[in-house]
């Protein structure tokens, strides 16, 4: 990835560590909003933007976040790199349910794992947890 950096809005600036570029990533596609742009609404999609486009629909949901999650891992880091996601429901508690985020990034020919976890309540945003996976 070398020669490659990503602006931030954070105080690292400019950045193009692999796990600094991985993280950040992963932490806009939780968090951005399509109201954060006006020139490119219709490409900012995130997890709060599919979260309310497919709320009732966990399947499908869970497709959706794999397709786009995937789609820019490929753009930072090459058609190498690619996502996991699940959606597992709470057995007791049919309001409640967690997504697992994978993130599985090749450059400069070595294999980088990432992971974080999101817990959904009745369609809010419980906590999420960033998973170290080496």
């Amino acid at each position: 990835m070398a020669g490659t950096f990503i602006p931030t809005m954070g105080i690292k600036g400019w950045i193009n560590a692999t796990s600094d570029v991985a993280d950040y990533v992963v932490a806009c596609f939780l968090s951005a909003n399509p109201s954060q742009t006006v020139l490119f609404r219709e490409e900012t999609t995130s997890l709060p933007y599919l979260l309310k486009i497919y709320a009732n629909r966990p399947n499908e949901l869970e497709i959706q976040l794999q397709d786009h999650l995937d789609k820019k891992l490929k753009a930072a880091f090459g058609y190498e790199s690619y996502a996991n996601v699940t959606l597992d429901n709470d057995i007791d508690d049919d309001t409640k349910y967690t997504i697992n985020f994978t993130g599985f990034i090749v450059t400069d020919s070595k294999s980088y794992t990432l992971g974080w976890m999101v817990q959904i309540q009745n369609s809010r945003v419980v906590k999420i947890a960033k998973i170290n996976n080496g």
